[in-house]
């Protein structure tokens, strides 16, 4: 199985708001990319989340995924892909990921 990973827990900070919130197409970007990873053949799909968690998680909670959150957000992308990573070992029946 494969399971899709969607990184989505940075400050931003460039862009002064969260990106996974702007509009795209009449939806917001995380819920785009959710939906688009949904008509692929992946198996799960996990959302890690760290800065505006909360704001984000309200806009996604009705899709199907599971929202991990990286308590170290600060420290950058990798640690967001180790949170991941943490939460999936245990799967044996993982073959692969994909990282978004």
């Amino acid at each position: 199985m494969i399971i899709a990973v969607v990184l989505s827990a940075g400050e931003s900070s460039r862009m002064g708001r969260p990106k996974a919130l702007l509009p795209i197409e009449g939806q917001r970007f995380i819920e785009r990319i959710i939906r688009v990873i949904g008509k692929s053949r992946v198996g799960r799909t996990i959302v890690v989340l760290g800065h505006h968690a909360d704001q984000l998680r309200s806009q996604i909670e009705h899709l199907p995924v599971e929202v991990v959150i990286n308590p170290d957000y600060h420290k950058g992308q990798l640690s967001s892909l180790h949170t991941a990573i943490r939460h999936i070992e245990k799967d044996d029946r993982c073959d692969a990921m994909l990282v978004h």
